[in-house]
């Protein structure tokens, strides 16, 4: 019972860390695009 109430905890620690780590990566895509995007249309016109 206590070994898998720890695995749980493990688990919670691990997909916190790993949704963490996603944001940061998806907000540098973000940023990326955007900035592309802004490229764009500042050689468009």
């Amino acid at each position: 019972f206590i070994n898998n109430t720890k695995a749980k905890e493990c688990r919670n620690k691990v997909s916190k860390y790993l949704t963490v780590e996603e944001l940061q990566i998806s907000a540098e895509i973000l940023a990326r695009v955007t900035l592309l995007s802004d490229l764009k249309q500042k050689l468009l016109h």
